[in-house]
Parts: C-alpha cells; structure tokens; sequence
C-alpha cells in the first residue's frame, strides 16, 4: 500500500548535558534533515543524507520510524524512474482522450508524488487536495480496482508534507 513515510519524535536523553551533543541527537538531526528534503522533492540531497548517516551511525539509521534502508530504497526507485525529470504537475496534454484504464493506471502511478501539507497538529492530512486524487475522483467506478490494487501491494512512499512550526 502506498505510506506517509513515518518519524518518531526522539525523547531527550535522561541527564544528557545541554552543551554537548548525543549521537542519538545529531543522527535524529541528520533523519530529519534527509525527510525534509525528501518532502521537498530534492532526492538526490535526501538520499546523500541518509547515506551519511547509515555509514556514520548504522544501527541508529535503522531506529527512526521509518528505517533508512526503506527510505533509500524508495528515492533510487524514484530517481531510476524520474532521473533528473521532475514530478509531472498535471496530467499530460492528451491525457483526457486516452481510455479509463489507462488514465487510472497513469494516476495512481502518480500518487507517489502527492504533495499536501498536513492541515493541523494534530491534524489530518488532506490528501484529496491533490490534483491526482481529483482526478482520479474523477474517475469515479473505474478507478476502484486500480486503487484496491494500490493499497493491498503498493509499498511506495507519498511527499506528504508535515506542519512544520
């Protein structure tokens, strides 16, 4: 099924000094800091970030919400699929005369690159915002099996962008 990548909040370590920095600190910095581009869209930045951090502090890559090896397995699929091409903003321009199945099967290719920010802390995230999720509303019936598809074999991530404070 497609995934909001997941992070944990860490939890400051008992007795930890305020001037020095732990490990467990700057390799939650070094996870955020690849998330954050990773929910921009810069791949590439966000994929030389989590290798930093899996070489320097390998076990604690592993124990943030979602571990690195997934997230770095998810942008190489996203940069061999895309290379240097950016997500597409709308469909392409004869996309309205192709056949159902083929715009479903387009779209929900797309919803690896859904793009919203979360609404509210808490707060959901309005996923039906997006344009691809329009469209594929759109779409009404025969998107159904495409998107039942999606959710019970899809492990690709989504950009869904956190509230940031």
């Amino acid at each position: 099924m497609l995934a909001i990548v997941t992070f944990a909040c860490l939890p400051a370590a008992a007795g930890a000094s305020r001037t020095k920095v732990s490990a467990e600190d700057a390799a939650w910095t070094e996870y955020q800091a690849g998330l954050e581009r990773f929910m921009a869209g810069h791949d590439r930045e966000a994929r030389a970030q989590w290798r930093h951090l899996q070489h320097a502090q390998p076990a604690l890559a592993q124990g943030f919400g979602t571990p690195v090896s997934e997230l770095l397995a998810d942008v190489g699929r996203r940069l061999a699929a895309r290379g240097r091409r950016p997500a597409p903003t709308a469909p392409p321009d004869d996309f309205e005369s192709w056949p159902p199945e083929r715009r479903v099967s387009w779209l929900v290719e797309q919803l690896d690159e859904i793009a919203v920010p979360q609404d509210g802390s808490p707060g959901g995230v309005p996923l039906w915002q997006d344009w691809r999720v329009q469209r594929l509303i759109g779409e009404g019936d025969a998107a159904v099996p495409a998107l039942l598809d999606a959710v019970e074999h899809d492990g690709r991530f989504t950009r869904v962008r956190p509230l940031l404070a």
